[in-house]
């Protein structure tokens, strides 16, 4: 069960990798209960209205049900946040329901 779960956020980590470009080290999810919370970082920090106008069309082409394996419940709402690396707290965040 537990390997199912890491190779879920694995997947889901490089499904935003690719959407955005971001480098997938960059790039750290959780699903928690029907949410799913991206946490996105760079050394300047992301382009914040570019991550998410990729994430946005990925969003749109994407199951991300099927992504996140029949396991786990479905998503019904996504927390996308940004920030540059090394500092703790990120510049903010959107929700996609």
């Amino acid at each position: 069960m537990k390997t199912a779960f890491i190779q879920t956020q694995q997947s889901l980590a490089q499904w935003v990798s690719q959407a955005t470009g971001i480098n997938s080290l960059g790039v750290k999810v959780r699903l928690r209960g029907n949410d799913l919370h991206i946490l996105c970082e760079s050394q300047s920090g992301p382009a914040r209205w570019q991550t998410l106008s990729d994430l946005l069309k990925a969003l749109q082409q994407t199951d991300l049900d099927a992504l996140a394996k029949s396991e786990q419940s479905s998503i019904y709402q996504v927390f996308v946040y940004g920030k540059k690396k090394a500092k703790n707290a990120p510049n903010g965040v959107t929700r996609f329901t």
